[in-house]
């Protein structure tokens, strides 16, 4: 597998997880407000923290950086398939070659950094993992399902 390849996997698992999580924001909806609220912030701040990164890649224009957003399950469902498209699309022209180039950029409190694009890619997918474990506990608390798992592990054995 090229490397760019495992990038390409990881997209596919983002999509994948992301699904799971939508679901099971879905069946929280109802439940109690202020877990579900901050689930809900959390999904977008995934949105959020994606989009920033895909612009400090070059590819999109930047929006204005809103640390938890305060979408609808409809609305970040929406945000993550137009993210879904770009990064798909991003990843598909890359070469491994790209992967260890280095790429500046500024914080949102505007520190400049220089960091290389796998370290960023590789960033990128920890961040939603670590993130969907918190609204998992969430969609719990706040009476919904949380899913049964979204482990890279369960994807890939389902994924082949």
């Amino acid at each position: 597998m090229s490397r760019v390849a495992h990038f390409q996997a990881m997209q596919r698992y983002e999509e994948w997880a992301s699904g799971k999580t939508l679901d099971a924001l879905r069946s929280a909806e109802a439940g109690a407000a202020a877990e579900f609220k901050r689930a809900m912030g959390i999904f977008g701040h995934i949105q959020s923290a994606r989009h920033e990164w895909l612009f400090r890649f070059g590819q999109i224009a930047k929006r204005p950086w809103v640390m938890f957003p305060d979408w609808t399950v409809d609305e970040a469902a929406a945000d993550a398939k137009r993210l879904d498209g770009l990064w798909s699309a991003f990843l598909a022209k890359l070469m491994d070659a790209d992967l260890d180039g280095e790429v500046e950029y500024k914080s949102n409190e505007g520190k400049p950094f220089v960091s290389r694009r796998r370290d960023m890619l590789t960033h990128v997918y920890n961040h939603s993992t670590y993130h969907r474990g918190q609204i998992a506990i969430l969609v719990k608390m706040a009476g919904g399902t949380p899913p049964d798992s979204t482990d890279f592990v369960v994807f890939s054995r389902r994924s082949g």
